[in-house]
């Protein structure tokens, strides 16, 4: 068995045998590739069209002649997509998208697609959790076949129970019993330790679930619980599993036995090496209900080069950088991630919740949550603020005013997504 539990799970799903190396598991996903492309080709009329003339690929040298599937293709004919008898599709999520169209990203997974993430869940949790552990999930258990849901049913087949929440657990209860794992986003985990941090026999980990963790939350999280920090990165699109870091913590372990990743420069759609920044894209190799061929995600991000301490061949994803499209204002613009980075470090600050309104000049409004911080937290956030640099030469040029206010009301509720609300100018 290997050190890493995705290498196990890899090696199963491809048919590797233990201590497989790059060019075994390169080969075995070029034979997955060619595989998905005869079966989305045949069976799906969107792929018909687009894969028009392009050869089936031979192994992953290939991908880069296949055309790149976008959001909007899911937006516009997301039936269109789909390689199976409607009545084998076990799930169907919607997602609003932010195109002019206005039309939602449909998604149709299979039970057997679910099955995969599901057999990713129990993997990535094994390396966090005992046969007798307490675990608290600070999300809503949700729908069948949503995130939570999925959690619970990976939980419950490693012979454990979650208690979930819809709300924040009550400090009193938590103190008593503490768990033994906590799973939820960075913002309510963040505020959750705050109000409980220094309970006797408290948290041993973490599951840090979100699409980009602020750099300081896992170092605050570890101050004030004293626990190993692990973050999982994943979309809907995928089925919510994407990579999840090992006990090294030195990136998050790409899925590779699922997916094939890649990551591509925003304006050519040309690969860049490993350690550049790009945008990532994925491959589907295993999902039958609604196969994704180069899905462009918007993500910004890059493999780190080399190979983790805890020596797993699985390429390794850095923390999501920014989303394409989400720079406002001027000089280059600013990022939530950004400012995100900078505060969050400081001690007391629990969400920043931002809204940008263009105009001459633009107006970036952030609103810090830090209940119960010290009197003098406004300067100390300034400082952090002044040391973003994209920050400091918008408002230096007379392009963005910034307005800062600081609240000691709760962050927003579990699970939910952090987004810079962009508004007319008006």
């Amino acid at each position: 068995m290997s050190a890493n539990p995705l290498d196990d799970l890899t090696a199963r799903t491809l048919g590797l045998a233990d201590g497989f190396g790059r060019a075994d598991l390169e080969r075995a996903q070029g034979a997955r590739l060619r595989a998905v492309f005869l079966w989305a080709q045949a069976r799906s009329r969107f792929y018909r069209r687009r894969l028009a003339g392009c050869a089936a690929p031979a192994g992953v040298g290939d991908l880069a002649a296949l055309p790149f599937t976008a959001a909007a293709d899911l937006a516009a004919d997301p039936l269109a997509l789909v390689c199976v008898p409607q009545g084998e599709i076990d799930r169907v999520v919607t997602l609003e998208t932010s195109g002019t169209s206005g039309n939602p990203k449909r998604l149709f997974f299979t039970a057997a697609d679910q099955e995969s993430t599901l057999a990713y869940f129990r993997s990535g949790l094994s390396q966090m959790v005992a046969a007798t552990d307490r675990v608290q999930v600070l999300l809503p258990q949700g729908r069948p076949g949503g995130l939570g849901d999925l959690l619970d049913r990976a939980l419950r087949s490693i012979g454990l129970r979650a208690r979930f929440a819809e709300a924040m657990p009550d400090d009193a209860s938590f103190r008593r019993a503490p768990p033994d794992l906590v799973i939820g986003a960075p913002v309510q985990v963040l505020e959750l330790a705050r109000r409980t941090g220094g309970c006797a026999g408290g948290v041993r980990a973490v599951l840090l679930c979100a699409d980009r963790v602020p750099e300081g939350v896992a170092e605050r999280l570890a101050a004030a619980w004293g626990c190993e920090v692990f973050e999982d990165w994943g979309m809907t699109e995928m089925g919510y599993g994407g990579g999840v870091d090992c006990r090294a913590h030195d990136g998050r372990h790409l899925q590779e036995g699922d997916f094939l990743f890649e990551i591509v420069d925003p304006a050519s759609g040309r690969a860049v090496p490993d350690g550049e920044f790009g945008e990532v894209a994925f491959t589907t190799l295993s999902r039958r209900g609604m196969p994704l061929i180069r899905y462009r995600t918007g993500d910004i991000s890059r493999i780190l080069p080399g190979r983790c301490g805890c020596g797993s061949p699985l390429r390794r994803l850095d923390r999501i950088a920014m989303r394409i499209g989400d720079r406002v204002g001027c000089c280059g613009g600013v990022t939530l991630g950004e400012i995100d980075d900078a505060l969050f470090g400081l001690a007391g600050v629990a969400d920043v919740r931002a809204g940008f309104c263009a105009g001459t000049p633009g107006r970036l409004r952030l609103e810090v949550v830090a209940p119960g911080a010290a009197a003098g937290i406004e300067a100390d956030l300034l400082a952090a603020l002044d040391r973003v640099a994209p920050l400091r030469a918008a408002r230096a040029d007379g392009g963005l005013a910034v307005e800062l206010v600081v609240t000691g009301d709760p962050p927003g509720p579990v699970g939910g997504k952090r987004r810079l609300r962009v508004e007319a100018p008006g």
